[in-house]
């Protein structure tokens, strides 16, 4: 082998090594495609730091909001595949924005490589405590006496929240008017007025409104019901076999991040999510941790997108 040979074979171990090794050090940067102070935003904080001393690295959060999380996910779509750029992303990203803007600047299904899960958000259903139901049964005969004649805020006119609606009212057999807001602040505001009926959605966010009684919570969106709210029965135990209204989110790299890296990154991410202490707190905040495998993820990702997809069609959400 000549030297010239040796020595570019040389240069290439060495680059090859020294790539590695930044995979494994140096700054790593979370990407929230949220502003600060909301739940997302707060959770990664909470992981971030044990996440960081773990792998031994400095974790910044980086906050990129605005076009509706858009802004934030292409970044880190965008970002180099070197082990230095992670990012929050779930339900909405991939499962729903896909299906209604085509013109999207992120390939939601190979623009990512997934780390693992974060946490599940479950949605409680509420009504002002003017409507004259005690319970979800008796919300769905009172829809059935008035078709149209209840209304629902959701945040936007083609989110989750909508999705999540719509099947609740295909399994109830009810119809009931949709409301859209921009944002969830407005969209919890009327509900309290009793401007409109209800509201699906985070239950921490409303739990104050549920003990100044201006607010009744009348199903959980998860099989199990909630350790803060152990009286409010599930759609499930209410006659709704199998229906679940939550968001879920995980922590993604970009698309072509070394195997090595991810499985390092998810080892140290699950080793957090199941620290007892920061359970509580997740708990607290309503958030259910959700440690799993990446290959896990991409089945969850394409099992929700063969739910919303012909959903999204039928509705007639698609942006042309």
């Amino acid at each position: 082998m000549s030297k010239l040979i040796k020595g570019l074979l040389g240069g290439v171990l060495l680059a090859a090594s020294h790539f590695s090794l930044a995979q494994e050090s140096g700054t790593l940067t979370w990407i929230v495609p949220y502003g600060p102070g909301g739940g997302t935003d707060v959770v990664a904080r909470m992981l971030a730091e044990p996440m960081g001393e773990g792998l031994g690295r400095h974790i910044v959060v980086d906050n990129r909001a605005g076009g509706g999380t858009i802004i934030g996910v292409s970044a880190l779509a965008r970002a180099r595949p070197d082990g230095g750029t992670v990012g929050t992303v779930g339900t909405s990203q991939l499962t729903v924005l896909p299906y209604i803007q085509a013109d999207l600047p992120f390939d939601a299904e190979k623009g990512f490589s997934y780390v693992g899960g974060i946490g599940i958000y479950p949605w409680v259903l509420m009504v002002n405590s003017k409507v004259p139901v005690n319970n979800l049964r008796e919300l769905i005969e009172l829809a059935k006496s008035k078709p149209e004649g209840l209304s629902y805020g959701i945040p936007n006119a083609k989110g989750n929240a909508l999705l999540s609606m719509t099947r609740f009212q295909e399994a109830a057999g009810i119809e009931l008017l949709a409301v859209p807001y921009r944002g969830e602040a407005p969209a919890i505001q009327d509900p309290l007025a009793g401007q409109i009926d209800m509201y699906l959605g985070n239950p921490i966010v409303m739990l104050p409104h549920v003990k100044s009684g201006m607010l009744r919570p009348l199903a959980v969106g998860r099989m199990d019901r909630l350790p803060f709210m152990p009286d409010v029965p599930t759609f499930d135990e209410e006659g709704l076999k199998g229906l679940e209204t939550y968001e879920w989110q995980v922590l993604a790299a970009p698309a072509g991040t070394p195997p090595e890296t991810i499985s390092r990154l998810n080892a140290e991410l699950n080793k957090v999510l199941k620290d007892e202490k920061l359970v509580k707190k997740l708990a607290d905040m309503g958030v259910e941790p959700f440690p799993t495998t990446p290959d896990a993820i991409y089945e969850l990702v394409k099992r929700d997108s063969e739910v919303h997809e012909p959903l999204i069609e039928r509705l007639g959400l698609k942006d042309d």
